[in-house]
């Protein structure tokens, strides 16, 4: 309510991890509650409003704005990288960005274009600072097209890239993240991933699902290597047709 109060009903016997979210707040992991034989009552909360940030991107034009975790993510860190997946925005034509509740921290901002242009400005947030500036250059793409095992285009599917050595909460975190590198297949299955840095990539289409089941069987998903500002091109992925059909009655 206004006044914080804050009530869960309809809890079964457990020990649970309290999270507080909302948008005017930085993301906050709790600590851990446990319900037995009675209610459980005098919880506490304590949030971070988070500071603000703004700056441009140059050259100047629109950009998707987000923030990412410099160096390894583990276990230990894995619920900072979760503070920062609802802080993003969107610079407009001039180049301009502004960010909100950004939760203090040593992080680093990334910026990407519909073009493929990115770039990414290391920051330690302490308070509110203005005129910082994140410098974009060109990325490699990765373009090919999905098609299912009778050889027929599947469209509307997405498709995405991580780093073939990827692994743990950082990928994880990734797939439901701002900085996710994707795209959707069109009517003819085709798909262009843009704005990555080069390196080998693993790339999983259809569902979150399916990219999860690929992440966790590499052998599964198709690999290309990216030359750095380069456009890899004539990649085919293969996913099994689907044309069984189930017959019954309620």
């Amino acid at each position: 309510g206004s006044d914080g109060a804050f009530e869960i009903t309809g809890v079964a016997p457990g020990t649970y991890m309290t999270i507080a979210n909302a948008p005017d707040i930085v993301l906050d992991v709790g600590k851990p509650v446990t319900v037995a034989d009675k209610d459980v009552t005098g919880v506490e909360l304590e949030v971070e409003r988070g500071v603000t940030l703004s700056g441009r991107v140059e050259p100047a034009g629109s950009a998707q704005i987000t923030m990412d975790m410099p160096g390894e993510v583990g276990f230990g860190n894995m619920m900072n990288m979760a503070k920062l997946q609802n802080v993003q925005t969107t610079a407009d034509a001039s180049g301009a960005w502004k960010l909100d509740h950004v939760p203090s921290g040593s992080w680093k901002l990334v910026a990407r274009t519909d073009a493929g242009a990115a770039g990414e400005l290391p920051i330690t947030v302490t308070g509110k600072q203005d005129g910082l500036v994140i410098a974009l250059s060109p990325r490699a793409s990765i373009a090919g097209t999905v098609v299912d095992s009778d050889g027929k285009p599947v469209p509307n599917v997405e498709v995405s890239a991580r780093p073939a050595d990827a692994s743990g909460p950082r990928a994880a975190m990734r797939m439901f993240g701002g900085n996710r590198t994707a795209a959707t297949t069109a009517a003819d299955g085709s798909f262009t991933i843009v704005g990555i840095d080069g390196g080998a990539y693993s790339l999983a289409a259809g569902s979150i699902q399916d990219q999860i089941a690929a992440m966790r069987h590499p052998e599964t998903a198709a690999h290309v290597d990216v030359t750095p500002g380069a456009a890899k091109t004539g990649v085919v992925i293969t996913l099994p047709a689907k044309t069984g059909v189930i017959h019954g009655r309620v």
